[in-house]
C-alpha cells in the first residue's frame, strides 16, 4: 500500500481531484455570501402589507392617529383614521420572467369618507 501512494498514478489521479474540487468550494463560498431572496411565508408577507399600508396611510394623514386596520378578503384592508374611513388596496406588480423574491406590489388607497366633526 506505501508504494502505491508514492506511485505516480496516485498522484495524477489526486492532483486531477484537487483542483476541480478547491475551484468548486471557492465558488460555493462565493456564492454563499450573495443574499437569498425567495418567497416569504404567508404570515410574513401579512405583516409586510400591514406594514406598507400603515405607512400609506401615515403620509395621506399625517400627524393623525390610525384607530383600526382590518384586513379584508383578497388583499384589501378597511381603515379608520380620525373620523375618517377610507380602503387600502394591495396591487401586485408584475414580476419579470425568471425573478424570485418577495412580491413586488404597491398601496392605492380610496377617498376617504369623512364623518362631521361633532362640536
Amino acid at each position: 500500500m506505501k508504494y502505491f501512494l508514492r506511485s505516480e498514478h496516485f498522484k495524477q489521479r489526486h492532483n486531477a481531484f484537487a483542483v476541480p474540487f478547491l475551484g468548486g468550494a471557492a465558488l460555493f463560498m462565493v456564492l454563499l455570501t450573495f443574499p437569498a431572496h425567495a418567497v416569504l411565508a404567508p404570515n410574513v408577507e401579512a405583516g409586510r402589507e400591514l406594514a406598507s399600508v400603515t405607512e400609506a396611510v401615515g403620509k395621506r394623514f399625517p400627524g393623525q392617529p390610525i384607530q383600526s386596520i382590518t384586513r379584508q378578503e383578497s388583499g384589501s384592508y378597511d381603515v379608520r383614521v380620525g373620523t375618517c374611513r377610507l380602503k387600502a388596496r394591495i396591487i401586485t406588480q408584475p414580476t419579470p420572467q425568471g425573478m424570485v423574491g418577495p412580491r413586488q406590489y404597491t398601496v392605492r388607497l380610496t377617498r376617504p369618507k369623512c364623518a362631521a366633526a361633532k362640536q
